[in-house]
């Protein structure tokens, strides 16, 4: 019999799985149980070509490795977890903001930049980016979206593969 805990999480994959078959937009479903959420979750943020790549762990939960994942623009996180970007530049000098955070930074070619906070309850929320020339660059422009953590596992490992 499942305690309180596991009874919740089996409905929560359950529902996220009729949400998938029922075609309404929901990532595609991801073996929960092969996914663990680390302590804290690293991500890797690079400003390249006036746009934000995002770097993921893989399923081994290590940055940094063969099986990393990559996306664009968006950053996505679990609920309640401890997350550290890795904020660089590839070129130029970019500015990265999660006003609801309070947090900003720069990052600047070939100096490495770190930026930590708590997922929170879950959300959608701004993400403002700036290549500092004046010019508002769209890609740089994102949302930072914190979901439960299979939802997030399902989103992160629709992404492609890092090539390192």
């Amino acid at each position: 019999m499942p305690t309180g805990c596991q009874f919740r999480f089996l409905l929560a994959t359950a529902a996220l799985l009729v949400c998938t078959a029922c075609g309404d937009g929901a990532p595609p479903a991801v073996d929960a149980a092969a996914y663990a959420v680390p302590e804290v979750l690293e991500i890797q943020v690079t400003g390249h070509a006036f746009r934000w790549q995002v770097r993921y762990p893989g399923r081994d939960g290590k940055l940094g490795t063969a099986d990393d994942l990559t996306g664009e623009r968006d950053i996505h996180v679990p609920r309640n977890t401890r997350v550290r970007l890795h904020l660089r530049s590839a070129d130029y000098v970019y500015s990265l903001a999660l006003p609801h955070l309070g947090l900003k930074e720069i990052a600047v070619p070939d100096l490495a930049y770190e930026l930590e906070f708590a997922g929170g309850a879950g959300g959608t929320y701004e993400l403002r980016g700036d290549q500092l020339c004046g010019y508002t660059h769209p890609d740089l422009i994102g949302k930072l979206i914190v979901a439960s953590a299979p939802v997030y596992a399902a989103t992160v490992h629709a992404m492609p593969s890092a090539v390192n």
